[in-house]
C-alpha cells in the first residue's frame, strides 16, 4: 500500500488486549484494514 497525502489514518492501540488496529482510506475511495499484536515489556 502506498499512502498518498489526503488519506486518513486511524491507529488504535489496546494496551489491555495487546492489540493492534489500523484503518486506511483512500481518496480513491479505497480502504484497508490490518489487525494484528504487540508484545508489551
Amino acid at each position: 500500500m502506498n499512502l498518498k497525502r489526503g488519506s486518513n489514518v486511524v491507529h488504535v492501540q489496546d494496551g489491555n488486549t495487546a492489540t493492534v488496529d489500523t484503518n486506511i482510506a483512500e481518496k480513491d475511495g479505497s480502504f484497508a484494514h490490518m489487525k494484528g499484536t504487540i508484545k508489551i515489556q
